[in-house]
């Protein structure tokens, strides 16, 4: 889902235009978009969590390596920083 925001007017519509596929009630929309998100949600902060110490690793077995995480603070507590983009480029290389 690219956009986790999306309304069911904008769905219904893609859905149609895409697939030819029209839902058969709203509840089913929300019903699909809940497990989506459900599912999507603990996966990204797992391997968001594993980042940083990949950096590590690769820093220290591959000496010369230069790895940049770029993320950008969120003003909630208790919340990762959002990722925006990660340069690797191995010594190796």
């Amino acid at each position: 889902m690219v956009d986790p925001n999306i309304s069911y007017p904008a769905v219904k519509q893609t859905l149609l235009e895409k697939y030819n596929v029209e839902s058969s009630s709203k509840m089913q929309f929300y019903r699909a978009k809940r497990k989506v998100q459900q599912t999507t949600k603990g996966v990204h902060d797992v391997y968001y969590n594993d980042l940083r110490p990949w950096i590590v690793l690769v820093e220290n077995e591959n000496k010369g390596s230069i790895v940049k995480l770029n993320v950008e603070l969120v003003p909630k507590p208790n919340m990762n920083p959002q990722f925006k983009r990660l340069f690797l480029c191995l010594d190796a290389q």
